[in-house]
């Protein structure tokens, strides 16, 4: 289940959503004028469980992945942080598994572009991802390398930031 307020609030979530909501109002406040927003992923996590609270203002899908693939997409709940005054960002929630990996990401990683201005493209890192059953570690490795051999000797335009995340398979 994920993309709906919860019944029941775990720790740490009215916190969560009172950091995006402030974030919020202070870029509206202080930066309108310059067309200032940020894409946030924020989550609570409980390792022993496996229960995971997020809000996704407005940044890429990020994914569970489980040993046969994606099991959950973590779809926006909100607008991206600064665009709207007195925005109410939503709690999505989802449960990582033992050994699943939460996987999330900027989009300067589908957009890297080849010397010939070829981008990656969303469609190859949801199919890697989806036939990917390596452990956290050799996940990014995998995907470092592709990216470095998709750009070649090209220039990077935009950030590339990656953070992956795998719950213990002993939980």
């Amino acid at each position: 289940m994920h993309d709906t307020l919860p019944t029941e609030l775990s720790v740490g979530t009215t916190e969560l959503l009172n950091a995006v909501t402030s974030t919020n109002e202070y870029i509206v406040k202080n930066h309108a004028s310059m067309n200032m927003f940020v894409t946030v992923f924020m989550g609570v996590l409980n390792p022993i469980t496996g229960k995971l609270m997020y809000v996704n203002a407005g940044h890429e899908t990020a994914y569970i992945i489980g040993k046969d693939g994606i099991k959950d997409r973590l779809k926006p709940t909100g607008p991206a942080v600064g665009l709207f005054p007195d925005t109410r960002f939503k709690l999505g929630e989802t449960l990582l598994e033992p050994g699943d990996i939460l996987f999330t990401y900027t989009d300067g990683v589908p957009d890297a572009r080849n010397s010939a201005g070829k981008r990656l493209g969303k469609n190859w890192l949801e199919d890697f991802l989806n036939h990917s059953v390596s452990p956290a570690g050799e996940l990014i490795d995998c995907i470092e390398e592709r990216l470095s051999a998709h750009r070649g000797n090209a220039d990077q335009f935009d950030d590339i930031t990656i953070l992956i995340a795998q719950r213990s398979p002993q939980a």
